[in-house]
This record gives C-alpha cells, sequence and structure tokens, in this order.
C-alpha cells in the first residue's frame, strides 16, 4: 500500500525529472518540436505541483515546510516561462503572414485547452478538498454521536439504580 508520504516523494522526483529537463533544454530551442516539448514539461511540471499541494493537505498540520519548497519550485517554473514566452516572442517576429497567424490561432487555442485542463484540475483539487474535510466532520460526528449514546446508557443505568433504591427504601 503506498502512503500519502510515498506519493508525496513520487510527486517531487517527478517534478525534480521536469524542472532538470527544462533547464537543460530551453537554451537550445532548435525547432517548434523543442519548443512544444518545454511547453509540455513545464506543465506536467505545474500538475506535479498542484498534487504536490494536494498530498501536503492531506498531511498532518506539523508537516507543512514543504510549502517553502513549493514556493521555490513555482518562482523556477515561471522564470522558465517567461524565457519561454521571450523565445516565442522572438519567434514569431520572424514568421510574416499566413503562417504566423495560423500558428498564432493554433496556439491560442492550445492555450485554451491548457486553461480549462488547470480549470478542471482546480475543480478537481476543490473537489477532493471538500470530500476530506466532509470525512473529517463525519468521523468527528460519528464520534460524538458514541459519546452521547454511551451517556444516554450510563444515564438510563443511574436512573434504573436510583428506582431500585428508591423502591427498597420504602
Amino acid at each position: 500500500m503506498i502512503t500519502y508520504s510515498e506519493y508525496l516523494d513520487e510527486y517531487t522526483a517527478d517534478l525534480n525529472n521536469y524542472l532538470h529537463k527544462i533547464k537543460h533544454s530551453i537554451h537550445n530551442i532548435k525547432n517548434k518540436e523543442d519548443y512544444n516539448k518545454i511547453r509540455e514539461y513545464i506543465t506536467e511540471s505545474e500538475k506535479c505541483i498542484k498534487q504536490i499541494i494536494i498530498e501536503t493537505n492531506s498531511l498532518p498540520k506539523g508537516s507543512h515546510k514543504i510549502f517553502e519548497e513549493i514556493n521555490k519550485y513555482n518562482s523556477d517554473l515561471k522564470k522558465y516561462k517567461n524565457i519561454l514566452e521571450k523565445m516565442n516572442g522572438d519567434y514569431y517576429s520572424k514568421i510574416t503572414g499566413r503562417e504566423y497567424d495560423l500558428t498564432k490561432k493554433y496556439i491560442e487555442g492550445t492555450n485554451f485547452l491548457d486553461e480549462s485542463e488547470r480549470r478542471a484540475q482546480d475543480v478537481e483539487d476543490m473537489g477532493y478538498t471538500i470530500m476530506s474535510e466532509l470525512t473529517s466532520q463525519r468521523t468527528t460526528l460519528l464520534k460524538t454521536k458514541r459519546h452521547v449514546d454511551g451517556t444516554r446508557e450510563e444515564q438510563n443505568r443511574i436512573k434504573r439504580i436510583m428506582t431500585i433504591s428508591s423502591l427498597i427504601c420504602y
């Protein structure tokens, strides 16, 4: 059985792997395929960061020191995204006419799909968080119910003892 910390370790390892690939290939872009590959690495890195945040939220409250690392990962990722966007701008400033328009539409469509995927992931994350909170509240309510049931049983037992003792006294 895999525990949360093992998933967390897997996501962190994947994130480090993607960041390493981005770092070593971002300045060696030779064509559109290289650009798209790095863009894919960035998207996968963002997914890993979101999964790490989900796993971290599932851990006990004292173990949130990883948020500092997540912020570092986010800043590195933003830096790489900025570099990639600047390169993209330079690339498209060289292209003219119809080819540029088609490529621009393609990129806008890709960006829209990426944004839709991010939104879907955010909704899934919110659903997971809500389910976790509901599970926690359910557990608390069940404990409270057991305690109330125990208290009622104790009250009934004491009533019977009081009734018996009052009958004995008469």
